[in-house]
């Protein structure tokens, strides 16, 4: 892969990360101050927004691997489904899903090591896919009987949520060269922004 080549790859991850933020605090924003809207329709409101965001994880697996994706699995570009597009890449690659790591920054490098707590893997984001879908829909009569209140504090979508930001708010994803990462800061402790850099990927025997 060309210089060229990763980085329109680099900015195109970049893009779904700055998407996902800005879902992330509208979730926020509404769970904070939700007007006149019942809690059933900010619930409804926060799992669409979880559901976009986990469609979103997974496109941007295609992306950082677009070119093994190109070669060998050209239809994971026009589909948005993460259940079909993890499995597959699954069975292309060991290392395509993003991990949750700590930054460490020096005055001349930075190093980046697996947390403590790896987040969500892909098999448990396929799941929380389906649950939350599963609650987007009011299904039978049954069903509808049988629904609970929903508390102001939007319990369940807070959990859904604490999952993702442990996985997004610093990972790293391996790029189909299998030399380069993306790194990603959702949030840098002094800007603020949204950050995506490159990295370079060191076999763990010279680690």
């Amino acid at each position: 892969m060309d210089a060229k080549r990763a980085e329109e790859i680099g900015e195109t991850y970049r893009g779904i990360m700055a998407d996902i933020k800005v879902r992330m605090l509208s979730i926020n924003q509404i769970i904070r101050d939700p007007g006149h809207l019942h809690p059933r329709l900010v619930k409804e409101y926060c799992f669409l927004q979880l559901r976009k965001i986990i469609e979103l994880v997974a496109l941007g697996c295609v992306v950082a691997h677009d070119d093994l994706v190109s070669s060998k699995l050209k239809r994971l570009r026009k589909t948005y489904h993460p259940d079909a597009i993890l499995a597959a890449l699954a069975g292309l690659e060991d290392d395509f899903f993003p991990r949750a790591v700590v930054v460490t920054n020096t005055p001349t490098k930075s190093f980046v090591d697996d947390a403590e707590e790896h987040g969500l893997t892909a098999d448990e984001l396929r799941k929380m896919w389906g649950v939350i879908g599963a609650e987007l829909h009011s299904g039978t009569v049954d069903k509808l009987n049988k629904q609970a209140d929903v508390l102001r504090s939007q319990p369940e979508v807070r959990a859904h949520q604490r999952r993702l930001v442990d996985l997004l708010s610093h990972h790293m994803i391996m790029m189909a060269n299998r030399t380069q990462t993306l790194i990603c800061v959702m949030e840098s402790t002094s800007t603020k922004e949204l950050n995506v850099v490159f990295g370079e990927a060191i076999p763990a025997d010279e680690s």
